[in-house]
């Protein structure tokens, strides 16, 4: 019998640090199953508001707009500016009258707009629309209410010339952003001349020469480091100090 409970005290005991661990594990997977399930419930709201605005009435004067399935980069309303065309295609708006068969007044939870020059038919109040393509706004519009006057933001569609200009500037922008961003991974360097150029590391020989690749051929150019300016030669000497204890890092962790 003593022999029994001794045995059972014994297995009681060994299985002390494997209880202990398990829960570890269990707190861990707890943890990663609640990271996963935020991460998953906020895909899902964003696919339901992208199904959202695809199966909201789309008002707009381009054909492929109406083709879009989801909104473009777009201004806040509370940033539009007079005579400045600008996209509001992230906003779902509830018609909140419509005025009459070219006037309608938009309402979300942000502001309420006053659309004019647009055909009305075929829309009714409380319906839910999203404006796609490209708006003006042409000052403010002043009506009565039953709570006395209210004065809301005017706006209009651009024309198709504007339209057309508006997607114009939208590229150039587009590329000299992603040309001033590939840019910065080319720092501009002098040598001790004072000539100057634009390269990015690519590898060192030793400590003493460095390859490099020049932003404007994309050619290797091998260059000594005491052939830089001062400054930039000690910018170099860092980098091959980084460099090689990166590569020796590597190394022992193969």
């Amino acid at each position: 019998m003593k022999t029994a409970i001794f045995g059972i005290f014994v297995l009681n005991c060994l299985a002390l640090p494997v209880i202990g661990q398990s829960a570890n594990q269990r707190n861990a997977a707890a943890s990663n199953d609640s990271f996963y399930r935020q991460q998953a419930g906020q895909q899902r709201n964003a696919t339901l508001r992208q199904i959202q605005w695809r199966d909201t009435k789309a008002l707009g004067i381009g054909k492929n707009d109406q083709k879009l399935d989801s909104p473009r980069p777009s201004t806040a309303i509370s940033s539009l500016k007079d005579n400045v065309p600008a996209r509001i295609e992230s906003s779902i708006f509830t018609i909140f009258q419509v005025v009459d068969n070219s006037n309608l007044l938009l309402d979300n939870a942000d502001e309420t707009l006053w659309l004019t020059g647009y055909p009305a038919k075929g829309l009714s109040d409380d319906q839910e629309v999203r404006m796609v393509g490209v708006v003006v706004q042409k000052g403010t519009k002043t009506f009565e209410t039953a709570f006395g006057q209210r004065t809301v933001k005017l706006v209009q569609f651009a024309t198709m010339e504007q339209h057309k200009q508006f997607d114009a500037d939208e590229q150039t922008a587009i590329r000299t952003a992603q040309r001033d961003e590939y840019i910065k991974a080319y720092p501009e360097w002098t040598l001790k001349d004072g000539t100057t150029f634009r390269a990015k590391f690519d590898k060192a020989f030793g400590s003493t020469a460095v390859q490099m690749l020049e932003l404007d051929t994309n050619q290797a150019i091998r260059k000594k480091v005491a052939e830089f300016h001062p400054d930039d030669a000690n910018t170099l000497r860092t980098i091959i100090k980084t460099e090689s204890a990166r590569k020796r890092s590597q190394a022992r962790n193969r």
